[in-house]
């Protein structure tokens, strides 16, 4: 490699151009065994160099190493570059912090730069929320059912937050929802952010986000809620919480508190006491626009072993509930659970009831009214549903171990795909024609047209515990 570089370097000084550019012409193929020897050729000459293979390895080898030396170099210099990094966040910080005092000095205190402070309506702004308070009063009670006595509690709290009459160093409000799983306590917040978003992009619009705890049962995991430290893995990621930054006024969910860690209990308490969340990098996030719901299980394994204990000598009936019954065996299983300076900062603990037939009937009503609806905006159909097939779907669509999550399930299996089954074969004069029903035939929910037979087909995937279902078709003229 030396004599080459000497043969080199005397021929760029003789015959080389003035800006000494050389060009290497190498065989593409990948094996060097079987490549042309490699040339070295001058661009403003036409005198070339032939390299061995043996001192073209030699080149190889000398490039492999410097390239692993650098990505080692790396490693040690990105870490430093990420720590500088902070350094210049933490002098924002700063700048802040000198901005407050001269607001303060200067007498310019109402000056809004302070992004925790809890966002001031304006008048317009006061009317337009007022308003979409009242709708969703009226969505909750539409949606959310058999927990009319939890309601009022969340539309007070809108209330005091229109009216300016809640704390402004803490969120709108915040709330722990109690009870057995599948009653509606995450329906409800996901029910209080849609009736609170405005339908125009330039009113407010209030997220939501969802938090499930049960990913942050070890502390470390917390990292993606406030973002790494400096200096850490993942610092760069972004942490969840920096979406209040953009959007102040959320709906923010925390599902299943129990299972999280100790330090998003921590987490928490600083949020319910100060209306703010501090990041990884020192960063404060504001909540104070925020409405903060915890949901938990906590508490209804104990009502449902209650419930079990015999009343008198009749060891087949169970016991019922009154709601301060409720709440007072709640609260005692709350507070083994979470520390008290945890439960007392928290503005309303809600138990929620299981649900009963009745309020059973009227989840599947209002299920099936979504299907019907699917069916008119995209079929231009009208479906006329039998109050026996609600009564079947709320009992088949019910268990004690997961509330009324399967019915949404069960009706999707029983009606949406019966319904698109039937449509799929039909042409659009027939489905312009017909007339569709579904009525009980043989015990079962049955699709019924006066235009249209289709074969019976079996359902697969029957819910937890039920009997496997059959999706009927038959034409019914004349009945």
């Amino acid at each position: 490699m030396e004599d080459l570089r000497d043969k080199d370097a005397n021929r760029n000084n003789d015959k080389s151009g003035d800006d000494g550019s050389i060009e290497i012409e190498v065989d593409e193929s990948g094996n060097l065994e079987e490549a042309d020897l490699p040339v070295i050729r001058d661009k403003d000459n036409e005198d070339t160099v032939t390299i061995s293979k043996e001192e073209l390895k030699q080149a190889l080898e000398i490039v492999g190493k410097y390239e692993a030396e650098r990505e080692q170099i790396l490693r040690q210099i990105i870490p430093h570059l990420e720590w500088e990094k902070s350094k210049h966040r933490s002098k924002i910080s700063e700048l802040d912090a000198q901005i407050k005092l001269l607001q303060k000095v200067y007498g310019i205190e109402d000056l809004e730069i302070n992004t925790t402070k809890r966002k001031t309506l304006n008048a317009e702004e006061r009317a337009e929320l007022r308003e979409r308070v009242k709708e969703t009063e009226k969505l909750l009670k539409e949606r959310v059912k058999g927990q009319d006595h939890a309601l009022p509690l969340f539309v007070t709290a809108l209330k005091r937050a229109v009216t300016g009459m809640s704390d402004p160093e803490r969120p709108i409000a915040s709330f722990i929802l109690s009870g057995g799983t599948g009653n509606g306590k995450t329906l409800t917040a996901k029910t209080l952010a849609e009736g609170l978003s405005a339908e125009s992009a330039d009113g407010i619009q209030f997220k939501f986000m969802k938090i499930d705890c049960s990913e942050f049962s070890n502390g470390h995991e917390g990292a993606r809620l406030t973002g790494a430290p400096p200096g850490y893995i993942g610092f760069d990621a972004g942490a969840q919480l920096e979406a209040l930054e953009k959007h102040p006024f959320h709906v923010v969910l925390f599902d299943e508190i129990e299972k999280g860690s100790q330090q998003l209990h921590n987490l928490l308490l600083q949020i319910m006491e100060d209306g703010v969340a501090t990041l990884g990098d020192g960063r404060q996030v504001s909540f104070k626009n925020a409405i903060v719901i915890m949901t938990t299980n906590v508490g209804a394994a104990e009502l449902t072993e209650k419930r079990k204990r015999p009343i008198g000598f009749d060891n087949g009936v169970q016991q019922s509930f009154e709601l301060d019954q409720i709440e007072k065996i709640t609260t005692e299983a709350l507070s083994k659970r979470f520390a008290p300076e945890f439960l007392n900062r928290i503005d309303h603990k809600i138990p929620y009831r299981d649900l009963t037939p009745e309020v059973m009937f009227e989840i599947a009503t209002n299920e099936v009214k979504y299907v019907l609806e699917r069916a008119k905006e995209n079929n231009g159909i009208d479906v006329a549903v039998s109050a026996e097939v609600i009564e079947y779907l709320a009992d088949k669509g019910y268990s004690p171990a997961h509330g009324a999550r399967e019915l949404r399930r069960l009706v999707e299996k029983e009606i949406a795909d019966s319904l698109a089954d039937m449509l799929f074969d039909m042409s659009p004069e027939e489905v312009a024609d017909s007339t569709f029903r579904v009525k009980m035939v043989d015990g079962f929910p049955t699709v019924v047209t006066d235009k249209k037979t289709i074969p019976l087909q079996r359902r697969s995937n029957p819910p937890d515990g039920g009997p496997l279902l059959e999706g009927r078709y038959s034409a019914a003229a004349g009945e």
